[in-house]
């Protein structure tokens, strides 16, 4: 109810312009898509989610990191010390989404330690650490070990720099897996239901670390 005169006033006029979007806050505007999820208007949810897309990538990927115009390549800066940071890649998934989703990166540079996986998004304090230490975060290390709930074990292949790595997100299953050059790794159960969300995320640590998805 909060929020359908937005509903309301989209439906008199669909151009967005009576939305101020650059004044409204993240969680307003996560909030608004629920709400055009729930009514099922397709093209409000398209173009809210453009919109909340670019926001998530802006405010909760790390300054240290450089994104090309078109968002496909992600480096670590050389400014700054050996430290995690995060980059979110695609599009945030609501706990209403369905379906099959994959993301794969070309590891371009690798000096030490490269992260990708998945987790709700957080704002930009929770950077400096990786994606495993987050409550519902899931990220595979390229020493193949898998990292959730601040804990790791051996999980699938290693990967360096030259190799792809998929990551294969399974909502209505609730399940997740990785792919090093075409090679599953093991599949594990993801809660879904995360108010916030998910988001695809890479985790890069050392300067020149580079990936291209």
């Amino acid at each position: 109810p909060t929020h359908f005169l937005y509903i309301l006033n989209w439906l008199r006029d669909p151009s967005l312009a009576y939305l101020d979007l650059h004044q409204m806050d993240t969680t307003k505007l996560l909030r608004l898509v629920k709400e055009a999820h729930f009514y099922q208007i397709v093209p409000l949810i398209q173009d809210l989610s453009w919109h909340l897309s670019k926001r998530i990538r802006r405010e909760w990927s790390h300054p240290w990191l450089e994104v090309s115009d078109n968002d496909l390549v992600v480096t670590k800066g050389d400014s700054g010390s050996d430290a995690w940071c995060f980059a979110i890649v695609g599009d945030p998934f609501l706990p209403s989404d369905t379906g099959t989703h994959y993301l794969e990166v070309l590891i371009r540079n690798n000096t030490r330690q490269v992260m990708v996986g998945v987790m709700p998004p957080y704002p930009r304090k929770v950077h400096n650490t990786h994606i495993g230490k987050l409550p519902d975060g899931k990220g595979f290390m390229n020493n193949g070990h898998l990292y959730q709930n601040n804990t790791c074990h051996g999980f699938g292949p290693t990967f360096t720099s030259g190799d792809r790595v998929g990551t294969l997100l399974d909502l209505d299953k609730g399940q997740l897996s990785w792919f090093v050059n075409g090679e599953q790794t093991q599949v594990i159960k993801i809660r879904t239901s995360n108010p916030k969300g998910l988001i695809f995320t890479i985790n890069l640590y050392s300067a020149k670390d580079c990936v291209e998805v």
